[in-house]
């Protein structure tokens, strides 16, 4: 069998994209820093923003409220002692923008001092009706926050997030190209057989490839502008995009000249993305993904979806993760057998809470979700990370490298568990 070509037939095409495309990701960055300059050279701002997390906080015996905001162009924390519900409301806020707030955190996330001028409750608008809908099936509030936020991208109360990585389970809750990808196989499963019978019967001529492709695409647009925008969903719908395109045109996916060339472009749509740790741990997904498809393509697709693939990312993400997020515990390690019952349960919760039924799994979650786990932090150096990196690039052209790779990241999960067993007795 013929394999379908590459994006670019010549080496030359693929260096000459990538310069263009990093000249045009500068260039974005160049404007956004006289942005940058602007804000923070101003004695005080005024903007419209809105609430996207507040929790209290106390510190010598002053309990104040942080709230994380989002403004047209930024996402801002700021304090306040005021004492009020901020929950579904948008803010009239006076910024005093301090010249130590750094270009990487304006792009991303930084605090600020700030005056709340005003205080308006948001209308009632229809993802705020079916979260409530959602939030009603469960009588335990953490149940509601938690299908809120993998349903709907909502922010979770810092303990709960300090539970789901305790058990490894961060890249399964938060909104992601995983859950994209979930949902448009549920999309295609069930358009496909009606669409099928349209098709034999009404219009043979059409490519149903195509037509269901584009209908999974335009409903998961539909999905990401619901939600809010969460940049992690942008980002996945970006490769989503990209990778049904090129299956359309019958270019191989799985390149890495291809995969390059869609970070890139999403890096000149979005130059902030370059100072989030959340794209770069899914370009570090995505990138492991089809490192390992590249060489276990001998295998059935089942084997691969359900055994090789979760546990062959587990174990070669893992030094990524801790070179950022250190904490360490046992259940981690069950993280890959999490990964694989996500997919019917996240199909299926999605199916009961449209009937009313969510609260079928709610015992089993509530278990996991109080566990008493104890965690140990293990850091990987930079200088590990960055051996690790080169390694994993070595590993594009060859075989043997590649498992040298896997056996790297086999060797480290190792020492994390001799370290996390010899830690656990003493505390």
């Amino acid at each position: 069998m013929i394999p379908p070509p590459t994006l670019y037939f010549f080496k030359e095409e693929f260096k000459y994209t990538i310069w263009v495309l990093i000249a045009l990701v500068i260039i974005r960055l160049g404007f956004e820093y006289l942005s940058y300059r602007e804000f923070v050279s101003k004695p005080f701002y005024f903007t419209q923003a809105t609430v996207v997390d507040s929790y209290t906080k106390t510190k010598h015996n002053y309990t104040y409220t942080v709230l994380k905001l989002q403004s047209k162009d930024l996402t801002f924390y700021t304090t306040t002692h005021k004492r009020s519900d901020f929950a579904n409301t948008s803010l009239r806020v006076e910024l005093f923008p301090a010249t130590d707030i750094s270009f990487a955190s304006y792009l991303s996330s930084f605090y600020v001092k700030s005056k709340i001028k005003s205080i308006q409750k948001l209308p009632q608008t229809t993802k705020m009706q079916i979260i409530q809908y959602i939030q009603k099936q469960h009588d335990n509030l953490l149940l509601s926050q938690f299908f809120s936020a993998i349903f709907f991208a909502t922010s979770l109360p810092k303990d709960i997030r300090k539970q789901i990585s305790k058990l490894g389970i961060s890249h399964l809750v938060a909104l992601s190209g995983l859950h994209l990808g979930l949902l448009w196989s549920f999309i295609y499963m069930i358009l496909y057989y009606p669409y099928k019978y349209l098709h034999y019967n009404v219009f043979p001529y059409r490519f149903i490839y195509f037509d269901l492709g584009f209908i999974a695409l335009v409903v998961l647009g539909v999905y990401v502008y619901f939600v809010g925008y969460p940049p992690s969903l942008i980002r996945a719908y970006g490769m989503i995009f990209f990778a049904w395109l090129m299956l359309i045109l019958g270019i191989e996916v799985l390149d890495f000249e291809l995969f390059a060339t869609v970070v890139i472009m999403l890096l000149v749509f979005m130059p902030w993305l370059i100072f989030s740790i959340g794209f770069w741990l899914s370009v570090a997904g995505v990138f492991y993904i089809f490192l390992t498809l590249r060489y276990t393509k001998c295998y059935s697709a089942k084997v691969i979806t359900f055994v090789i693939l979760p546990f062959v990312i587990f174990l070669l993400m893992q030094p990524i993760v801790h070179t950022i997020f250190p904490m360490t515990t046992i259940y981690q390690l069950l993280s890959p057998i999490f990964s694989v019952l996500f997919t019917p349960f996240y199909i299926i919760s999605i199916i009961l809470h449209l009937f009313g039924w969510g609260g079928v799994f709610d015992s089993l979650l509530i278990t996991l979700l109080t566990l008493d786990i104890t965690s140990v932090d293990i850091k990987l150096p930079i200088w590990l990370l960055v051996g690790y990196l080169c390694l994993s690039y070595k590993a594009i052209f060859s075989k043997k490298y590649f498992y040298i790779l896997l056996l790297s990241a086999f060797l480290y999960n190792l020492v994390n568990i001799i370290i996390y067993i010899y830690y656990f007795p003493n505390k």
